[in-house]
Formats: structure tokens, sequence, C-alpha cells
């Protein structure tokens, strides 16, 4: 082979390479939105993206709206407004955004993405970066070749050319995403055109309504102490499932918070018949026969508590105080016996308090 036509051969190679990235590089830049996010001051406070999947509409993930007032898109060099929000897929947590401005290239959907599949992601104005495909399942995991600009909604593209993801999350101080596979066929739940905030809104009231809406609420109004608002909504969920041992739980706190201990002890018994190796339950029982002056019943709750834990100390602790105040000085001994043998600054505590009732007949 002549040195001219290794030359020609060469160049032209190299020449259809170069090719070939910046047609990659300007067909993905065509597709790609960037979503600028603003605060109530009108201040960019993020960026999210998304990938056209018409000519008026941005396809990208559930969350991009959470806590934004305020929202606009850029594409091909251009702002626009966002006409609404036209679409989502409950399921792979995706959203649909029409906008002001048309005539897009929209993104074609691959097949199925693959486990050890090579991928490609890109910024608009950068390089293609490379990805290789990790493990799957709802999320596919993405290990990339080089750092990608930290921005959720990117599509991922197989070597095709096609959208088969778009990235969720980055993962903290690692150069690897989590994506939500795509493909073709993958259907859209239609919301008319709703505004960010009644996308806010609409999100809000089904979370409040999920399982999870609700368990969270009640965690929330206990550690701020709404005790008597947390019932109503305890109850509810027992009525919707009534196995439910975390919410008979929480329940038993909220009345022995309210003071209320005979239905507290009604809360604690359904627990522990739901849970009869929880220490906490035949504790927390043992503590309402006490409060309901019936010592005979606490006794045994906290038998039991340290028949499951044999190291539970405030059971111990309160054992010494029944067996004191029933006159039963031997078997208080030992119970101070036990804890003063715990190295630990609770054991101390609770031991000295059990030798100052049982010595000079003080309460604890």
């Amino acid at each position: 082979m002549s040195f001219v036509l290794r030359f020609f051969l060469f160049v032209h190679f190299v020449f259809l390479g170069a090719l070939s990235g910046t047609a990659f590089s300007a067909a993905t830049d065509e597709r790609i939105a960037v979503i600028e996010i603003y605060n109530q001051k009108g201040k960019v406070i993020g960026k999210e993206a998304g990938v056209f999947v018409s000519k008026d509409e941005v396809l990208t993930h559930y969350y991009v709206f959470s806590g934004v007032d305020k929202a606009i898109l850029r594409a091909g060099g251009k702002a626009f407004q966002i006409k609404g929000i036209s679409g989502r897929n409950r399921e792979k947590k995706l959203l649909k955004i029409k906008i002001e401005g048309n005539g897009f290239r929209p993104a074609s959907f691959g097949s199925k993405i693959k486990e050890g599949q090579q991928v490609f992601i890109k910024a608009p104005g950068g390089d293609p970066v490379k990805g290789k495909v990790g493990s799957l399942g709802d999320r596919a995991e993405i290990e990339l070749s080089s750092t990608l600009p930290r921005i959720r909604g990117l599509p991922v593209f197989d070597e095709k050319d096609a959208v088969i993801g778009i990235i969720e999350f980055f993962l903290r101080n690692k150069d690897v995403v989590h994506a939500i596979p795509l493909c073709d066929g993958i259907s859209f739940e239609p919301l008319g055109l709703l505004s960010i905030r009644e996308w806010r809104e609409k999100r809000t009231e089904e979370w409040m309504a999920s399982d999870r809406g609700k368990r969270q609420t009640i965690v929330y109004l206990m550690g701020i102490g709404k005790y008597e608002e947390a019932i109503p909504k305890l109850e509810g969920l027992i009525e919707e499932a009534t196995q439910d041992k975390e919410a008979y739980f929480k329940l038993g706190v909220c009345y022995a918070k309210l003071e209320r201990y005979r239905q507290a002890l009604d809360a604690y018994e359904k627990y522990t018949a739901l849970s009869p190796d929880d220490v906490k339950g035949h504790y927390n029982l043992g503590i309402c026969h006490l409060f309901l002056d019936r010592p005979k019943e606490a006794l045994a709750a906290f038998s039991e508590a340290i028949s499951i834990d044999k190291n539970h100390l405030r059971s111990h602790y309160n054992l010494g105080i029944l067996y004191a105040a029933s006159g039963k000085k031997e078997e208080a001994n030992k119970e101070y016996e036990f804890l003063k043998g715990f190295n630990s600054k609770a054991a101390k505590v609770l031991s000295d308090r059990l030798l100052e009732y049982i010595e000079k007949g003080k309460g604890p």
C-alpha cells in the first residue's frame, strides 16, 4: 500500500470518527432540555434536565419541581415558558412537561436496557461520557468513565443514539448514577395541563393519602407532642389493617402521654398479642399497670419482659420497686445486686435509686 493511500485512509478514518462524534453531540443537544429552577426571589437555585419526546413536550423525572416556585426550560439556545405538566408515569416516576415553543426533534426510545451494556450520557454543550450498566432492578446503576455535571434528568443513550434511561440521582462522591429504565411503548397518565403549584398540591395530597404519608405524618405529630391529633390517624390505620403492630404500639404511646392509661393498656395488650417476643411491649404494659394501681399485673408484665431480655434494666428496677413496696426485701435486694453488677451509667442510676427506696422507703 502506497504512502499516499495510507495517508488518505488515515485522514479519512480520522475525519469519519470526528464526524461521528460531532453528529452524536449535535443530535443529542437538539433533544436535551435544561430546566432552570427558581426560588421565590427569582434566583436560579438549580438545574434539572429532560429529553424531548414530541415537538413541544419534555420527559423528565418525577421530583423536578419539588419545593420549586418557578421554572424555565432552555433548549436550542432559547428560553421557553412551561405551559404545564401534561402527563406522568407513576410506576417509573416520570413527568411530561409541555412548553410554549414547538418544532423540536423528539428522541426515539431504544430497546430495554441490559446489564453490562455500554451507554452514553451527555450534558448540553459537553462531550458524551461513556458508562457501563451494572446492577439492574427498578433502577439501573451506571458507572461512568469520567465525571459528568450532576444534573438529574439527563437522558441515557445507547450506541444507536436511542434513549434508554433518565438519570434520577447521582451517588455521592462517585461517578455512578441511578437511571430510570425506558423503552419504546411506555405509557403516560394524562394530567391536562397542571401548573407547577397545582402539581405540587396534587403530589402533597397523594402523599398524605398514601400509607407512607400517613405514617410519617403520625411520627411528625408525635414528635411535636400533638398526641391527640395522632390518635385518630392511628385508629384509621388500624381500621385499614387490624394486624398493624406499629400502629397499636404508637397508639399506646399516645394514650400514655395523655395519661389515659386504660386506653394505653388496651393498645399495648393488642400489640403484645401480635408481637409476643417484643420486650418493649411488655415493659410498657407493666408501666400502665403501675399507673392503674395494679401491682400484681405489673409484676407479671415486667417478669415477662425479663424472660425475653434478661438484661432489661428498667424492668429489673421496677420489679425491685414492686418487691420492696410489698415487703419482699430479699427479692428487692436481688434486683439491686443485679443492677449494681452492670458497668453502665444507666445501671448505676437505677441501682442507686432502688437502694434508696429499699433503705429509706422513698419513691423512685
